[in-house]
């Protein structure tokens, strides 16, 4: 897992927000194009590589991002679908905030800024792929 430190957005003499971007597991790609010959002629499957992040996952979300007009924490666990073109092609909520906002600041930015290395299959040819991760908006006490 890898945890990026958190950001911090100063609103006003007092009020701190901290976003934690925190990126869990390994993206997962499929393909229908899997298979391979061995060298006795028989097909298997080979293993797919997933998409990775091609710019620093700290830079999705900046300091400006948190909803100035909600005082609401939450994690929110999401999923993205990578395009071959390594682009996000969707963002999906997967374990809401419980703040209809933060999701979707969440994606929002997520779609605006993220960026891919493509899912590629086994002939090394970009493919669809999708990312999974957390992001959690909340005010330290």
């Amino acid at each position: 897992m890898d945890l990026k430190p958190f950001i911090n957005l100063s609103l006003g003499a007092m009020s701190l927000f901290f976003i934690d971007a925190a990126i869990v597991g390994s993206a997962i790609a499929r393909s229908d194009t899997q298979r391979s010959i061995n060298r006795e002629g028989k097909a298997h499957s080979a293993p797919d590589q997933p998409a990775r992040p091609l710019n620093d996952t700290a830079t999705w979300v900046t300091l400006q991002d948190y909803p100035t007009e909600t005082w609401h924490q939450g994690t929110t666990r999401y999923r993205l679908l990578i395009a071959p073109t390594g682009r996000v092609a969707r963002c999906e909520v997967t374990e809401p905030s419980g703040s209809q906002r933060l999701d979707e600041a969440t994606c929002r930015n997520l779609v605006r800024r993220a960026r891919f290395h493509p899912a590629t299959n086994s002939q090394g040819e970009a493919i669809k792929g999708s990312y999974e991760g957390i992001m959690r908006w909340y005010i330290p006490d």
